[in-house]
């Protein structure tokens, strides 16, 4: 899919769908995070820490824009283009990072994805792309070295009790077993995602520090 071929966000959430549904592809879904509980069963703030679905999905959203800042270790370089808003509402863009690869993180390599932003289901929708062309007519193009991979991140749960939602599709030509098991390791329920450590610290003014480090609530 190309950005133009993107009218409305049920043609990239259709995408998606298209994509997870494929049996050669490798499909990975997180557990459904519960923010708040875990924040209060397992981290000392330094003040009472809560987070709205509002703030969630905010959270997303400036993730989506801005990986660098809230995704430091896995995101060293960003850059965005192709902005437009599309027929319901939903905004698109392209985003060219340079991400550390799945299998072997000490590399980094340029990925394309084609993002698309819908604020009345609080999803994120990133589909893989080798090529892309900027503002300015330039086309970009990319030579994976990993098989494309297009992500769905969304908020559920109420407004109170948010829940962190997450989702990868891996388009490879048939189940990658190493692929699983790495991503059996991904995420720890003892602990909210860096992202979301990084928001309460820079729009909430609230530090999360793991339990046990001796650390004491200020």
């Amino acid at each position: 899919m190309n950005q133009a071929d993107i009218e409305s966000s049920s043609a990239a959430e259709a995408a998606f769908e298209r994509a997870w549904s494929d049996p050669r592809h490798t499909q990975i879904e997180l557990s459904p995070l519960d923010v708040n509980r875990v924040v209060e069963a397992n981290y000392v703030t330094s003040a009472p820490a809560t987070m709205t679905a509002a703030q969630l999905w905010d959270n997303a959203v400036k993730k989506a824009s801005d990986p660098v800042t809230y995704l430091p270790g896995p995101v060293r370089s960003s850059t965005t283009f192709g902005h437009r808003k599309l027929s319901d509402g939903a905004e698109t863009f392209v985003r060219l990072t340079e991400q550390r690869m799945w299998m072997t993180p000490s590399e980094y390599r340029p990925v394309i994805e084609l993002v698309v932003v819908d604020h009345n289901k609080r999803r994120a929708t990133f589909l893989g792309a080798r090529e892309a062309r900027r503002d300015d007519g330039t086309l970009v193009r990319v030579e994976p070295t990993q098989p494309l991979f297009d992500v769905e991140h969304a908020v559920g749960g109420s407004e109170t009790a948010p829940l962190d939602l997450w989702r990868i599709v891996h388009r490879t030509d048939s189940k990658d077993e190493r692929l699983i098991e790495k991503f059996a390791h991904f995420q720890d329920l003892a602990r909210v995602p860096g992202y979301v450590a990084v928001y309460f610290q820079r729009e909430l003014g609230i530090e999360l520090r793991p339990r046990g480090e001796g650390v004491q609530a200020r």
